[in-house]
């Protein structure tokens, strides 16, 4: 990376955090970037994953502490809701070892780039999986509710796990074996796993689109009120994936794409715009657990059990009487008073 001496002074020096600075502009202009991605950037990314961190634990508490056997979905949602977490617990530690360093520019770490990439692996397959779960609940709510458990959702979420372990591996294995001139073969690896689960999902969503207007010219033939009240549930779980899924689009795939129109636009180092497109995949792991608990009411309720507050408690009703009103606690307060009050009359 060529440092670019500044017009005014017309003199270079060295500096210890070259590599975070913003290649072809002058020093001005690359000490304002800095000053702007330490002062604002990197707080902000620390905030936002601390939060991503927080709120996709209490997600995986809320559904740990659900009972019921009907929502074997909810067992991908927290496969998902791992992938976020994984993100969020590797921003918090790439941030939180930026800030501590002198120079605010720690170096580039080789696991840091394998852990983002299984992250990433992980976060398209669950997605892939989670489009097929709903696309098969849809299209046949009887034979879903019948056939599905929790068991085979868990077995389902271990596949996309495994599918994801092994293509990170064999990146790795790649990266190691083969020469620098051959690393356009990680990339391919990596479009070739982007593009299959961009089909899957793709394809499970027209899926769910044509069943669902099937179903609508169906409903009044439909007299099974069961069937009825499971097709509305897995369609609202549907509407709620494809909320998570254009939140990825509106925040995962700029991230994504910033990285090929730099390549493009022929910078070769990442490190200075890092905290500019790692903000956008920090804040698709917040929105995915807000997204959960707002479309889900049995998460909602799982909730606010772990918090509980005063202003939930039953009132109690009130006894009108002769244009009176009053509540049973103050009618029995009352009746003690007056015992008490006839008990000591009748003292000697």
């Amino acid at each position: 990376m060529a440092f670019q001496t500044n017009s005014s002074t017309n003199h270079s020096t060295p500096l210890p955090y070259l590599p975070c600075l913003v290649p072809d502009v002058s020093i001005e202009t690359q000490e304002r970037l800095r000053f702007i991605t330490n002062s604002v950037l990197l707080p902000l990314n620390l905030t936002l994953a601390a939060m991503s961190f927080l709120g996709n634990c209490l997600l995986l508490i809320a559904i740990a502490r659900i009972r019921t056997r009907q929502h074997p979905s909810l067992v991908l949602l927290c496969s998902l809701s791992v992938s976020d977490l994984m993100w969020a617990v590797l921003f918090l530690y790439r941030d939180t070892r930026k800030a501590i360093h002198v120079h605010l520019c720690p170096p580039k770490r080789e696991e840091e780039t394998y852990l983002s990439i299984l992250c990433l692996f992980l976060t398209l397959s669950n997605l892939a999986v989670i489009s097929k779960d709903r696309h098969r609940a849809v299209s046949s709510p009887r034979w879903y509710l019948n056939h599905v458990t929790k068991s085979r959702a868990m077995k389902e979420s271990l596949i996309s796990w495994s599918l994801s372990a092994t293509a990170m591996l064999v990146v790795l294995v790649v990266k190691r074996a083969l020469p620098e001139k051959l690393s356009f073969i990680n990339v391919i690896i990596g479009l070739i796993f982007v593009v299959a689960c961009s089909l899957i999902i793709t394809t499970c969503y027209i899926g769910i689109f044509v069943a669902s207007r099937g179903h609508r010219k169906a409903m009044p033939q439909i007299r099974a009120r069961q069937s009825v009240a499971a097709l509305t549930r897995e369609k609202k779980l549907a509407i709620t994936v494809g909320l998570i899924l254009l939140a990825l689009v509106s925040t995962f795939l700029p991230a994504l794409a910033t990285p090929v129109v730099l390549s493009a636009m022929g910078y070769k180092s990442k490190t200075p715009f890092r905290p500019f497109f790692t903000m956008f995949i920090i804040l698709n792991g917040l929105l995915n657990p807000l997204i959960n608990c707002g479309r889900n009411e049995s998460i909602r309720r799982s909730v606010h059990r772990m918090f509980p507050c005063q202003c939930h408690k039953r009132r109690e009703p009130k006894v009108t009487q002769a244009g009176e009103s009053y509540s049973l606690s103050e009618r029995n307060k009352g009746s003690v008073k007056e015992n008490s009050g006839s008990t000591s009359h009748q003292r000697p």
